[in-house]
């Protein structure tokens, strides 16, 4: 320990006052709280200037020291105090329960802006809270009753925090904050939870499971915290929860004061906030030590000076980054030789293997004294009285600090046609075509009560459709703004609609074939298997890759393995990991000594993409540069000549890239990012150019499944639908124009030390709008970015917003792809109406990259009307703000603007022909055709055995949750579906009754019946008739009947009657007998 440290730990035990130490620097401050924490016999509190110094502290200190720190968030920005809504409100309340529960060696982060804001009393808390535990007595109506009261919000599936949902005898809750206690007795995080009453007794706690909400694992018991938390007159401060023995650490106490009036002065209400006076004042009442890098205390008794210094000197100067990195590297193995302590904290075991592969390429072992570790400093330091350095792997390579957080992935829902149905909806029948849903009706035929589905059709004619063949029925999706005609019962339009629309998609499927034939003819280049590097490559991306991501690049490996051409699309939504996967397919390609052409369709677009490959390849000998008009003639001209002569590896560009000029020495990949925002002139060009190479293309617009699965065969395509670590939802909200408001949404922004696009998409008007907003925020920096800019303009705009100096960038759509800033969580959208759905999901795209939740606001003018169809779109944008919305924005894209920009143009009339769910079909059958698969088709079995089987509404009251599950019992492809769905529903609704059992069971047989190619099974007297499907082999019955005794009797070669007694007619007895005979 050196002396510093050592007057430190000595002044901290005696004194009950103020240290003040100068000559800090980086992360010494989370290094010196890890120090005291494993000395001390006290809880301590470090406190930072800024939100996001203090929440890097936390994992600084953790890399530091084993005991993982708490951290207490700020309210993000204005915030009524008395409400406690969302993640934060969760963070702050259970703080509030712990704080009073630190204890030696304990330390908790925080920034001053979240010490200013007061917190409520944990008595209050307890008192206030629901308490649940398996068997106490609790009316399932008063716990929901009590719910509602305290301000949680009541839903069919919870899905965020202050969420609850009541069905019969099972109650979801989504806690903002709880104290959860497992089977094992251990506090548990916040989580969703799932109570099972038996009676008005609690039987089971499970936790719920969000991806599909089933439940899992067991719960003893649980403490539901009230949303509306009363707050007594100014709150409590942290320090009134404090242990007194406490020590503070406070990082910059003079830059914190001027954080702090600044966040004070735009909030409203801050008379009910902490002022810095007031905080200083409490903190020096226990052990404060000040912590600032310039400074002097004047000769004060309690000043010490450190002797800390940055880790420049470390950095080489002069060439390229692998160079750099290897100097770096030699450098501190030099210092550590001599005895002084060295740790680097790489982010993942791929950037510690390759580090000591980098130092054993230019000595014989790793020093003793250099420590490499996984952990997280964003700037290193090095301190000369303690002989220690500690720096970070970015801070070697020249790479962003990225700090990798343990999350939960959660894979986005699917999409059911039929899962928004709502009467006056239009829908497609198979056999009958387009009509209108009229909700649903319980049917008694033959004393058998079945509820059936009311389709309405031209001239008022209407069809009755038993929910057990919900499969014939879906939901129409054509072009939006245009109701398409109802179909007449009985005509021959429909029929001739179907058969002008599959011809028209035989013939596309044909092309397409056509096209990778010819691919597939001309040959490619198998690029080498993965090597040392590759696998190195991969390790050190300082993420977890979700499953949908792992799946994709295996699938793109074994493409660019193989000596066929690779053409593959790869969709997924904004922000999932899709440049990554294209930057290890380059990697591969340079490693197989080709070169790769990266083609975006903006100058901005090409500058991200750069900046990123960059980074991601920093200390790999790749040579990477970028073509766009940002570049001069000359330097153009160069780059050119050096891709003709392959000493460019990677070439990033713009349509520029096709130009005739431009020649590779050896291309091997072509890696096209959003292919539909090319011309068609663009994309003759495209073709001549994609003859040999491996294709890889990226769409941002997610293709729904029903349209992936339907091309497979055609297309290669690889979908990502499972958000990464970090990325948040975006709330989404509809305003009309008013300076007050915009004013109020960008306060709240910048008050949380955030950033904001303010997106004006007319640039004869977008200077006017900048000054604007510079009347309403004075003391913030704002500037323009668009594309008719000066190009160094432009440049430096979005140069300084990416380094956070500037706060209010007012721009055009030339934002829209790629653009990664995570501390910009506001996008304003002016004049949203004038976007369509598909862009506006992309723009929302630009936020949310943080772990902040993040906020897109649509503004809509004040006085102009907006059409029916920009109603629509914004009411769409509005409902799908969630993780993995893109899949659902595509098919609400698709039902108001039609399919052309999936399909081209072509294809849009006859989706608005069929609907989109029936030309899916065509098409999956299309392909199977052309391929030559002569696979029988299964028939789909008719069931009348004469008794109902049906969902009660008592059971599931809900139409839309109701309506689903008959759907996923009709299309169930395997037993396995439906054993899932029986315990899916049980799990969700409590036990199944009698009539929902039979429905399962009718399902499971009706499955194996069509397996078994029967069509129908019909009760008829005392007998049950079985009809095969003309496909049917003739020796199909008898395989089917030699498992039962009763007596058959073949009436043909098609017809079998099976006799039974009487009572076999009881339904139980009936579905027995018909799932043994199954074996189902």
């Amino acid at each position: 320990m050196n002396p510093c440290e050592e007057k430190i730990i000595e002044a901290a035990q005696s004194v009950k006052g103020r240290i003040v130490c100068t000559g800090s620097w980086g992360a010494y401050p989370s290094w010196l709280a890890g120090r005291l924490s494993e000395t001390l016999d006290r809880p301590i509190l470090i406190v930072h200037p800024h939100i996001e110094d203090s929440d890097c502290a936390a994992d600084e200190i953790h890399s530091f020291i084993s005991k993982q720190p708490m951290f207490l968030p700020a309210w993000e920005g204005e915030q009524d105090l008395s409400d406690s809504v969302g993640e934060t409100a969760a963070e702050r309340l259970k703080a509030a329960a712990k704080i009073p529960e630190l204890s030696a060696g304990d330390v908790m982060c925080a920034s001053v802006q979240a010490l200013s804001q007061p917190l409520p009393d944990p008595e209050g808390l307890e008192a206030d809270a629901l308490s649940i535990s398996c068997g106490k007595n609790l009316e399932p109506e008063l716990a929901a009753s009590w719910l509602a009261d305290q301000g949680y919000e009541p839903c069919e599936a919870v899905d965020a925090p202050g969420e609850f949902a009541k069905r019969g005898g099972i109650l979801d809750i989504y806690p903002p904050a709880a104290g959860i206690t497992d089977a094992q007795g251990q506090e548990e995080k916040t989580r969703p939870i799932r109570i099972e009453f038996f009676g008005d007794e609690v039987e089971t706690i499970r936790y719920i499971n969000l991806d599909n909400q089933t439940s899992e694992g067991e719960i003893q018991k649980a403490e539901i915290y009230s949303r509306i938390q009363p707050m007594p007159e100014g709150g409590l401060s942290v320090f009134e929860l404090l242990r007194k023995d406490a020590v503070i650490i406070f990082a910059e106490p003079s830059e914190a004061s001027e954080v702090l009036q600044a966040y004070l002065s735009r909030v409203s209400g801050s008379g009910k906030y902490f002022t810095f006076s007031q905080i200083y004042k409490a903190a020096s009442e226990l052990c404060l030590i000040e912590v600032s890098r310039f400074g002097s205390a004047g000769g004060e008794e309690n000043h010490i000076q450190l002797c800390v210094e940055s880790i420049d000197k470390y950095k080489a100067e002069a060439g390229s980054v692998l160079e750099k990195s290897q100097e770096a590297l030699g450098r501190l193995c030099e210092q550590a030789e001599t005895g002084e302590e060295v740790l680097l904290f790489c982010e993942s075991a791929g950037q510690i293997k390759r580090t000591k592969q980098l130092i054993l390429s230019q000595r014989s072992s790793v020093p003793e004294n250099l420590h490499i570790k996984i952990g997280y400093v964003r700037e290193g330091f090095s301190s000369r009285q303690e002989g220690l350095t500690v720096i970070g792997h970015h801070e070697i390579f020249a790479r962003e600090f990225v700090r990798r957080r343990a999350a939960r992935i959660r894979r986005s829902a699917g999409v059911h046609s039929l899962s928004d149905l709502a009467s006056g909806d239009y829908v497609v029948h198979l056999t009958n075509g387009i009509a209108i849903y009229r909700g649903t009706k319980i049917i008694e035929q033959n004393q058998c009560p079945r509820e059936h589905m009311i389709l309405e059709f031209a001239d008022e004619a209407k069809i009755f459709v038993p929910v057990e063949n919900i499969s014939l029925v879906h939901k129409y999706i054509g072009s939006g703004g245009m109701k398409p005609s109802l179909s007449k019962l009985g005509g021959k339009r429909w029929f001739n609609q179907k058969k002008k629309a599959y011809d028209a998609v035989m013939d596309m499927a044909s092309e397409m074939l056509e096209l990778q034939a010819k691919r597939n003819e001309a040959g490619g280049f198998a690029f080498s298997q993965d090597c040392d590097w590759q696998r190195e490559f991969e390790d050190a991306f300082p993420y977890q890759e979700t499953p949908d991501q792992i799946k994709a690049i295996e699938e793109i490996k074994a493409d660019m393995q193989s000596p066929k051409p690779m053409e593959r699309l790869l969709c997924g939504d904004v922000g999932y990991g899709k440049t990554e996967i294209a930057m290890r397919a380059a990697f591969k390609a340079v490693l197989s000594g080709k070169q790769t052409a990266l083609l975006a369709p903006t100058t901005i677009l090409t500058i991200q993409h750069a900046n990123t490959f960059r980074n991601r390849f920093a200390g790999y000998p790749v040579r990477i540069e970028v073509l766009n008009r940002f570049i001069s003639a000359g330097r153009a001209k160069e780059i050119i000549e050096q891709s003709r002569a392959g000493r460019i590896d990677i070439l990033i560009g713009t349509h520029r890239l096709l130009s005739k000029d431009i020649a590779f020495a050896d291309l091997g990949l072509l890696i096209i990012d959003e292919e539909q925002r090319f011309g068609v002139e663009h994309k003759e060009k495209l073709k001549k150019l994609k003859v040999n190479v491996d294709i890889l293309s990226l769409s941002a617009t997610p293709i729904p499944r029903t349209l992936h699965m339907s091309l497979m065969g055609i297309r290669d395509i690889s979908t990502l639908s499972t958000p990464p670590l970090d990325r948040r939802s975006v709330a989404t909200s509809i305003h009309r124009y008013d300076n007050s408001l915009i004013k109020q949404i960008i306060s709240r922004e910048l008050a949380r030390e955030g950033q904001v696009f303010f997106l004006h998409n007319i640039v004869k008007t977008i200077d006017k709008t900048a000054n604007l907003l510079r009347e309403l925020f004075p003391d913030s920096n704002i500037a323009v970015a668009h594309g008719q800019m000066n190009k160094k303009r432009l440049e430096k705009s979005m140069l300084d917003f990416a380094m956070k100096k500037i706060d209010i960038l007012v721009c055009s759509t030339i934002i829209e792809s790629g653009i990664d800033i995570p501390n910009a969580n506001t996008i304003v959208i002016n004049n949203a109406d004038r976007f369509g759905l598909a862009q506006l999901h992309q723009l929302r795209g630009r936020v949310g990259r943080f772990k902040r939740k993040a906020r897109a606001e649509l503004l809509i003018p004040p006085d102009r009307p907006i059409t029916p169809v920009a109603a629509r779109r914004l009411k769409a944008i509005e409902e799908y703000s969630e993780l993995g919305a893109g899949f659902q924005i595509a098919l609400r894209d698709l039902e108001i603007r039609g399919a052309g920009n999936i399909l081209g143009a072509e294809q849009s009339g006859h989706i608005d022909t069929v609907g989109y769910e029936l030309y899916c079909q065509m098409l999956k059958n299309a392909v199977k055709q052309l391929k030559g698969d002569h696979t029988i088709p299964k028939p789909e079995t008719s069931l009348n055995l004469g008794f109902s089987a049906y969902i009660p509404k008592n059971y599931i009251p809900s139409d839309k949750q109701r309506l689903g599950a008959y759907r996923k019992a009709a299309e169930a492809e395997t037993l396995e579906d439906l054993l899932l769905l029986e315990k899916e529903l049980k799990d969700l609704f409590g036990k199944l009754p009698e009539q929902a059992v039979w429905l399962i069971d009718l399902a499971k047989i009706k499955l194996r019946a069509s397996e078994n190619l029967i069509a129908r099974i019909k009760a008829q007297g005392q007998d049950l008739v079985f009809t095969f499907s003309p496909q049917a082999d003739d020796s199909k019955a008898a395989d089917i009947f030699n498992r039962t005794s009763r007596r058959v009797t073949a009436v043909d070669k098609k017809t079998v009657h099976v006799r039974l007694s009487k009572h076999h007619f009881e339904p139980p007895t009936i579905l027995a007998f018909l799932r043994k005979l199954f074996s189902c």
